[in-house]
């Protein structure tokens, strides 16, 4: 993933003055597990809308982090399907490291 930048606006201001930017690497996804991948989900808790994982993508989020790959399974589904649920059920989860995510996800699970 390339390189960002985070910007941080001082909202009072009328024309959103930006007051520091802080570079920002994206983790190269394609070298973590999905149980990791999960781990970087939780963490990026701000970007999903209200703030907290919706409640329909929780329950295939909580199940990424029992899987390593996209071939193991959970219960009686496989690893692709949950993953390709929960990037269904994710559409509140917005930012550059969700967009990241999702198409790595979606990839695996080709």
């Amino acid at each position: 993933m390339g390189d960002l930048i985070v910007a941080v606006v001082d909202e009072k201001s009328p024309q959103g003055r930006v007051v520091s930017e802080t570079p920002l690497t994206l983790p190269k996804l394609d070298s973590l597990s999905i149980r990791e991948i999960a781990g970087l989900v939780y963490a990026d808790k701000k970007n999903w809308k209200g703030g907290r994982i919706h409640p329909t993508a929780a329950p295939y989020l909580d199940a990424m982090l029992d899987l390593e790959n996209v071939k193991d399974t959970y219960g009686m589904d496989s690893g692709a399907s949950i993953v390709l649920y929960f990037t269904c059920n994710a559409s509140t989860w917005c930012g550059p490291l969700a967009k990241a995510v999702k198409a790595e996800l979606k990839k695996r699970a080709k």
